[in-house]
């Protein structure tokens, strides 16, 4: 997805830790958007996924994205989705929807030279 979009929506959403790419808080091209909500926390895991070069180094123009886990302080490691609260888990999930729907290559007719609609590069060996 595009990451710029999606983590424009994330944050005006209350998410937060959204830094892979040039925006780096803690550093890296691995990172996780993580929103608490009614004492659960969802933690989405995310990454750069456009090539470094196309990107000028830097500025993360696509990122993958991982599961969505939730945790609750009296709940040990991960809880399982029968154990979130239906509205708090329908609440974090729509802002996921949001986000990935904003951010999909596939909502604009505009992309990036080199890049098909889904997001990898063309022209690339198998």
């Amino acid at each position: 997805m595009r990451y710029r979009q999606a983590k424009a929506l994330l944050e005006q959403r209350g998410w937060s830790g959204l830094s892979i790419g040039r925006y780096y808080e803690s550093g890296g091209d691995i990172g996780a958007a993580v929103k608490t909500l009614a004492g659960w926390q969802a933690s989405w895991g995310m990454r750069v996924a456009s090539d470094p070069a196309q990107d000028d180094w830097g500025t993360a123009s696509c990122a993958a994205t991982d599961a969505i886990r939730f945790r609750h302080a009296d709940l040990p490691g991960d809880a399982p989705l029968t154990e979130v609260p239906p509205l708090v888990l329908s609440a974090l999930m729509r802002d996921a929807d949001l986000a990935v729907g904003s951010g999909s290559w596939g909502s604009t007719s505009r992309r990036r030279p080199g890049m098909t609609a889904t997001g990898s590069r063309t022209g690339s060996a198998s």
